[in-house]
């Protein structure tokens, strides 16, 4: 591992001396657009890289070294893949005062930026031929999909559908981060989760390797619409694992997939450990495999019986609530009460929102009447979201802002948790459990 971490280090030691070099300096160049535009206020964003070695100054700007965040004019919609030249200033990014973008941006291999550049793009694409087409296809299911609902529920069902990541207003977007549901609208796992468990429903007549296969390819044509995110990129490849265990005729257990994934994610990349996505993709998993079936056997335990919303609802969104916990205290200092309630409200309806959504899609062309109705169908269910985050942003309570908060704190609440999963987690035999066990 340690011999792995050495070239990327030193990779970025050497990205970090070219941006000192380029550092304050005009320069014109090449590039390709590797995302999707991100939308902000008053701009927008993307991010680009050299497309072919350009000589700055006394310095080499080399072909995809590294990308750079351009922010551009509102009127700007350049493609993905598109090759546009760019004269502009390259700065430093700076820190915000709670936040530091520089390593955010860095640990995305993003070390400089360009505020309003001159740019034109002639059209020629370059890039994943692939994904250029899949992301125009979205990008017309998009518009389809804003022209048959309005704001925001076009933008909910985007989020829901694609994961794709769009301007809130100001208010509704603090709602959603109150209410503890933006994983929901946004590219997570959890478009992953809600794409399998509808993906089985539709696929359920065939024989279970073909449904297995055509459930791989769905999962990953979706990780190229959204973008290469790379949440859904390490969901994706958790889930393929499980399933290709699957196809070979094996026991699907995520004691082994879990901790097969992320070693191969930090093989690949040591850094992506002090990534906080991939800590609360890690945690959240770890969660719904071992804390969630704790809290399944107290809730029998105290009430004798259980039910699917129960399950299937509550203790996996306490499970994943609580293992995620620790980390946002320490990392962004906020607790909302609020995430367990609004979940349980919000995600019984999620998977035929999705499903509404997509056959309205689907039927647009052939069954247009059929394709409204769905659509009209899907905007009830998503006003009920709306209704749901806007009650809980009403509220104006329960959700805090922590300052200074140590690691005495989220270390305590972990080992609460371990002790949790280890006291509580059903086996099937308690003659044969070897788990330490606190005497009643």
């Amino acid at each position: 591992m340690i011999a792995r971490l050495r070239p990327i280090l030193n990779h970025e030691k050497e990205n970090d001396i070219a941006a000192q070099s380029f550092t304050e300096e005009r320069g014109e160049f090449n590039a390709i657009v590797t995302s999707e535009i991100t939308e902000k206020p008053t701009y927008n964003t993307i991010e680009v890289k050299p497309a072919t070695d350009t000589l700055i100054r006394e310095s080499i700007l080399k072909k995809g070294s590294q990308k750079f965040l351009v922010k551009i004019k509102k009127y700007q919609i350049p493609s993905i893949g598109e090759v546009c030249n760019i004269r502009g200033l390259f700065k430093i990014p700076e820190n915000f005062e709670d936040f530091n973008y520089k390593d955010y941006l860095k640990n995305n291999n993003i070390y400089l930026l360009m505020e309003f550049p001159e740019m034109e793009c002639n059209g020629e694409r370059g890039g994943f031929h692939l994904q250029n087409i899949l992301v125009d296809f979205k990008q017309k299911l998009n518009k389809i999909i804003s022209v048959n609902l309005k704001e925001p529920q076009s933008s909910l069902m985007m989020g829901i559908i694609f994961g794709q990541d769009r301007l809130f207003s100001e208010k509704f977007d603090n709602n959603v981060r109150m209410a503890g549901v933006s994983h929901i609208v946004a590219a997570s796992g959890y478009n992953i989760t809600i794409l399998i468990l509808s993906g089985s429903k539709l696929l359920k007549f065939l024989p279970l390797r073909i449904r297995l296969f055509l459930l791989l390819f769905l999962i990953w044509g979706f990780c190229i619409l959204s973008g290469l995110s790379p949440s859904i990129v390490r969901a994706c490849i958790m889930t393929s694992i499980a399933l290709i265990a699957m196809i070979l005729g094996k026991k699907n257990t995520i004691h082994v997939t879990l901790p097969l994934t992320a070693f191969i994610f930090v093989l690949i990349d040591p850094k992506i450990v002090f990534n906080v996505g991939f800590q609360l993709s890690v945690v959240a998993t770890l969660g719904l495999v071992y804390l969630q079936p704790a809290l399944s056997n107290i809730w029998k335990k105290l009430f004798k019986k259980s039910s699917g919303f129960v399950e299937d609802t509550l203790l996996t969104t306490l499970s994943c609530t609580l293992t995620t916990l620790p980390i946002t205290i320490y990392t962004f200092g906020t607790v909302s009460i609020w995430a367990v309630v609004a979940n349980c409200l919000i995600l019984p309806v999620i998977e035929s929102t999705m499903f509404l959504g997509i056959f309205g899609l689907i039927f647009l062309k052939v069954f247009p009447l059929l394709s409204t109705l769905l659509f009209e169908a899907s905007n009830v269910q998503l006003k009920y979201f709306e209704l749901v985050v806007n009650l809980i942003g009403k509220a104006g309570w329960g959700y805090w802002e922590l300052e200074k908060v140590g690691v005495i704190v989220p270390i305590v609440m972990c080992v609460f948790l371990v002790l949790l999963c280890i006291y509580f987690y059903p086996v099937e035999d308690e003659s044969h459990n070897f788990y330490l066990k606190i005497s009643s």
